[in-house]
This record gives structure tokens, C-alpha cells and sequence, in this order.
């Protein structure tokens, strides 16, 4: 047997008589033990019986020698660093008793698994996580006391950890790591507000840069999801805004051209001008009914967006100022139109939403009316509808027209 297997057979008489019950369940098996002196000739279970009796004893055996029931042993798991793990597993079984067991050698194993250490303790009369405890308590006073390991202060939860259990900031303030750590809590505590910390995460105390990398080994795979999440957000939230500034730069700067431009355009562009102004006013500012034999104007209603004219008693929807033939094909309409503004496709909307949906129906016109223009005819037009755009809360530098600007931005 391996050396756990053996503790387990030879801690508890219990565990043993149970084995030997299981063994006689599986085909009247016997078992007993071979050499109960720890290292000295061979050591084992002795399985007797027919062969077949003693391939499923040895089955049902092996079973309950790996996986114990907790009514006989329990088993907790703790990660070191790795080089407290490498110094540990240096030392002989005689010796890990002598510095970290003691009394509790007949009762409790230790083993290792890659960076943790693995106790599993007799659970006879229910003491077995009270031995781990203090098994675990001892292993931290030896590795204190030799000095195989630097321990620290959380700054956060302020418990003491191993230095391998967390990270520190440049100056040197330190959080804990781990599934429920205090690196865990910081990162996403920051998730929200990455793209205004240089898309980052920085130290709660001093506001230090933390390099991402180094977050890795302390979080959770959910967390280190979510934290790449929010930073791949950041960066295209931080690029759209560069963008959008370096845009509104040049637009700004092309408005100002113009604008300085307008007193020498010909008087012909600035009469054409002043009369298509005239005719958007009418036919654009003054909502209308769409339908071409009436086109009279509206003005206030009672929030229903399925509009019946008050001139010609035909219906349309409030949001395109699509006609339609009858009351209920308007209602319906409107439910799918596009340009609702209601999230539940409602056919009644608030007063914002109705002036909203005006101006963005105004724009949309707008834009219609003035496309075929030429630019710089396009542009004074815009220039003579200031004041009605801004009553109208229409934003004046989208109608103008200076080419594909936004191309000239480098991406």
C-alpha cells in the first residue's frame, strides 16, 4: 500500500473493521494487515479467499482507501508558495511528525499536490477538522519561525498572508488573493470606471497603476473574464471618444471656414438660401399632415401617436408621418414603426418622447431636403435656420455639408 492508504488502515480500528465488513459483503473475503510496524519489511493488506471473491473485495477496497467516508476521516486542502511546497517535500514522513504532527502523528497525514498541502485527519469522535486546525496553525508557526517564507499584513482585510498569496503595488501596499480575496473586491469594485483610469486597475490606496498581468494568478476565472471584458469595452469607449473629439475639432474648424467664407459667397447663393430657409420653415418646421391633398398644419395632441388630422380626417403616425387609410391601421402602425421611442411599442408616449420624435423627424427631413443641394447653397441654408434649429433642439453642425470629413480622421 502507499503510505496514505496505510495511515488510514492503521489510525483508526474502526475504519479497519469496517474495510473487513465490506470485504466479507463482496464474497466472504478476509483481510487482514501485514506488518503494522511502520517500515519495516513488507506492509499491507492481506486479502484471503476465492479469486473472484478477492478481485471484488480489493475493487470495493480500493474504493474506500482513496475516498474514505467522512464518518471515519476528514480532509482539507491549503495553497503555499511554491517554495515552501519544495522545502516540505524534502523532509522524510519521521520528520514531518517531528516538526509539524507531533502529537497528532498517529491521527492525522500530510501530503503535497502541486502548491498545497493536503491533511487528512482521523474523525473519530468528531475531532477531525479541530486536528486540521491546528495542524494548519502549527504548519504556519514553522514556516514563520524557520523563515521559509515573508508574511505580510493585508492593507484591505489586515490578516496576515503569505507574500505568494497576493500582490503589491509599487509602493508596496499589499492585498490577498485567492477565490474571495481582496485583489478580487478591488478589481471589480473598478470594472465600471476603467476607461477613466487609463483603462486599468489601480491600487485603492495610492492610486498606484496595477499591471494587469500580475492580477492573473489572484483571481477567480470569473473575475479575470469580467476584468478583460470591461477593459476590451474601455478601450473601444476611449477609441469612440477620441474619434468623436478629433471629429468635432474639424468640424468646428470647417463650420468657422465657412461661416468666415459666407460674406464673400455670391448674392445669388445668399437669396437662394433665404428662400429655401423660407420653404423648410413651412414645410419641415411646421409639422404637417402628410397626406399631399391636405398638408395642413398641426400642432399639440394628446399623446396618442396614432394622429387623426383635424382637417382632412384621414389618420397618420406621429413618429415617421406615415398616412395610412384608416384609425386602425395608424394604431398599428405605430406599434412597429421604427421611430417608436416606448420600449414596449405602446401607442401612447410621454411628452419628451413626443418632442423627441419630433426632432428627430424634423432632422431626418432636413437632411432629405437639403441633400440635393449644392455644398456651399447647402450650408448658408443651414446658416439662415439657426435660430428655428435651436428652438427646435435640432443640432446645427449635422445639416452641414463639407465633404466625407470624418474620413479624414486617421482610425
Amino acid at each position: 500500500l502507499d503510505s496514505k492508504p496505510w495511515f488510514l488502515i492503521n489510525s483508526s480500528n474502526k475504519f479497519f473493521s469496517f474495510l473487513r465488513e465490506m470485504a466479507m459483503k463482496e464474497g466472504l473475503a478476509q483481510i487482514e494487515i501485514r506488518n503494522n510496524h511502520w517500515g519495516k519489511g513488507e506492509y499491507g493488506i492481506a486479502v484471503r479467499g476465492s479469486k473472484d471473491a478477492r478481485e471484488r473485495a480489493v475493487g470495493e477496497l480500493a474504493t474506500y482507501l482513496f475516498d474514505p467516508p467522512s464518518d471515519f476521516f476528514v480532509q482539507q486542502s491549503k495553497s503555499l508558495s511554491s517554495r515552501v511546497v519544495k522545502k516540505l517535500i524534502k523532509k522524510t514522513q519521521s520528520e514531518i511528525n517531528d516538526m509539524i504532527l507531533e502529537r497528532f502523528a498517529p491521527h492525522a497525514f500530510v501530503e503535497f499536490s502541486n502548491n498545497e498541502i493536503i491533511i487528512c485527519a482521523s474523525n473519530q469522535s468528531r475531532s477531525g477538522d479541530q486536528i486540521i486546525y491546528q495542524v494548519f496553525e502549527k504548519l504556519s508557526f514553522w514556516i514563520k519561525q524557520e523563515g521559509h517564507d515573508k508574511f505580510v499584513d493585508c492593507d484591505c482585510c489586515f490578516d496576515s498572508f503569505n507574500l505568494d498569496e497576493g500582490l503589491a503595488c509599487r509602493k508596496g501596499h499589499f492585498y490577498c488573493g485567492g477565490k474571495e480575496g481582496c485583489i478580487g473586491a478591488m478589481v471589480k469594485e473598478q470594472l465600471e470606471r476603467m476607461q477613466h483610469q487609463d483603462n486599468a486597475i489601480s491600487c485603492s490606496i495610492c492610486q498606484e497603476t496595477i499591471d494587469t498581468r500580475s492580477l492573473a494568478p489572484h483571481l477567480s476565472n470569473e473575475t479575470w473574464l469580467a476584468l478583460e471584458e470591461a477593459r476590451i469595452d474601455s478601450k473601444v469607449k476611449l477609441r469612440v471618444e477620441k474619434l468623436s473629439h478629433e471629429f468635432d475639432k474639424r468640424l468646428d474648424a470647417k463650420i468657422q471656414e465657412f461661416m468666415k467664407e459666407y460674406g464673400s459667397l455670391s448674392g445669388m447663393v445668399k437669396v437662394q438660401a433665404k428662400q429655401l430657409a423660407k420653404q423648410a420653415q413651412d414645410d419641415i418646421m411646421n409639422l404637417k399632415c402628410p397626406h399631399p391633398h391636405c398638408r395642413a398644419p398641426y400642432a399639440e395632441f394628446d399623446g396618442c401617436m396614432a394622429i387623426q388630422c383635424g382637417s382632412c380626417k384621414n389618420y397618420f403616425c406621429g413618429y415617421c408621418h406615415q398616412g395610412t387609410a384608416t384609425g386602425s391601421g395608424a394604431h398599428d402602425h405605430v406599434r412597429h414603426c421604427l421611430a417608436n421611442e416606448t420600449n414596449n411599442g405602446s401607442y401612447y408616449a410621454t411628452p419628451e418622447q413626443v418632442k423627441v420624435a419630433q426632432r428627430k423627424h424634423r432632422t431626418r427631413e432636413l437632411k432629405k431636403f437639403l441633400q440635393p443641394l449644392k455644398k456651399d447653397a447647402q450650408n448658408a441654408t443651414v446658416l439662415e435656420l439657426e435660430e428655428d434649429l435651436k428652438f427646435h433642439g435640432i443640432e446645427q453642425a449635422a445639416l452641414f455639408e463639407f465633404g466625407n470629413l470624418q474620413r479624414e480622421i486617421e482610425i
